[in-house]
């Protein structure tokens, strides 16, 4: 067996033994909300998922941040990325739930990589060729009705900056 079919086998029995879901956990909020504001520094990141995931063996459960990358595995951008968002960005506590990360090559691991598109997660894109960040949530879907006669809509509440010091 190849070392590419080696990590796609051991990735598949992997998300065999997870439930992946979506979370409004802040913990996960604050890391996607993170991701929009770092990943623009590291260039081989292309996608990330964040998903509540529950192991069907134990039922115990973390979140797990799932990174697309255009590097060759293991991922140094990726393990970077996770180093700066728990060590700069969102501080974990006692109570807070464990956070995990695994890392996808975009060619290798694409079919695992649609099939995270397809399961409704927070995921957060970024192209490097125009800069720009995509940000797509169940947060954002299905906005609050218009208001009657042309008012303005009520301001969006603000989140604190979980953890941040």
């Amino acid at each position: 067996m190849t070392e590419d079919a080696a990590a796609l086998d051991r990735i598949s029995s992997h998300t065999r033994r997870l439930k992946l879901d979506w979370s409004t956990d802040p913990v996960a909020v604050a890391l996607r909300d993170a991701l929009v504001r770092r990943v623009r520094e590291f260039p081989a990141v292309r996608s990330v998922w964040v998903a509540q995931v529950r192991w069907r063996a134990s039922g115990e459960e973390h979140l797990m941040l799932h990174v697309a990358v255009d590097e060759d595995l293991p991922s140094a951008s990726a393990d970077r990325l996770m180093q700066i968002l728990l060590g700069e960005e969102v501080k974990l506590g006692p109570r807070h739930p464990k956070v995990g990360m695994l890392a996808l090559n975009t060619t290798t691991h694409a079919d695992t990589i649609a099939q995270l598109d397809r399961q409704g997660l927070d995921t957060v894109r970024h192209d490097v060729e125009s800069g720009q960040v995509q940000v797509i949530s169940r947060e954002y879907d299905n906005p609050s009705a218009a208001p009657a006669n042309g008012a303005a809509p009520p301001p969006r509440a603000k989140r604190r900056w979980f953890g941040r010091s």
